[in-house]
């Protein structure tokens, strides 16, 4: 299993945007209309497997992440729990900052 990892860096911080391979350039529906695209620009970055990407979850304040694999990896790690979860039709997604 592989993830796209792409970080975001400002004056201030950085975060990590991760998201399953496979769902890269998609669109899922939420509740209320609304969607959220998995777009190349946010979340495109480089292709890593899971043994890295276990690494960049645990060293990052700063996470936005989408899918099943990379949601149901940060559930295993203990990073977050099933409330913090915000599913879009199959697309899980999950927001972690540090502030």
């Amino acid at each position: 299993m592989k993830f796209y990892v792409k970080i975001h860096k400002s004056k201030i911080s950085c975060v990590a945007a991760i998201a399953d391979e496979l769902i890269i350039g998609k669109t899922f529906k939420g509740e209320n209309n609304t969607k959220i695209t998995v777009s190349e620009f946010f979340y495109k970055g480089e292709l890593y497997p899971e043994d890295k990407v276990i690494g960049i979850l645990k060293e990052f304040l700063n996470l936005n992440i989408i899918g099943e694999n990379i949601v149901g990896l940060a559930k295993r790690l203990n990073l977050i729990n099933e409330k913090d979860i915000i599913y879009f039709e199959n697309a899980p997604h999950c927001q972690i900052y540090c502030v």
